[in-house]
């Protein structure tokens, strides 16, 4: 969660209007949330250190549906 902070403030009206196409495009909330979700993880991926690829291969979007 330590990198999604910065990029989620900086890229925040970008992560809007993403998520907002998608939703008009499809009408499915859910994939316009994982729209939003998938482009915070690659502005994220360009922040996290490379040492051993691990915790950079360690990203990703899952949906996990309650109810």
């Amino acid at each position: 969660a330590k990198y999604l902070e910065e990029p989620s403030r900086l890229y925040a009206k970008e992560i809007q209007r993403k998520s907002a196409e998608k939703l008009h495009e499809t009408r499915a909330v859910e994939e316009s949330l994982v729209a939003g979700a998938e482009y915070l993880l690659e502005r994220s991926q360009e922040l996290v250190p490379v040492d051993t690829g691990v915790l950079k291969a360690s990203g990703f979007v899952k949906v996990t549906r309650r109810g």
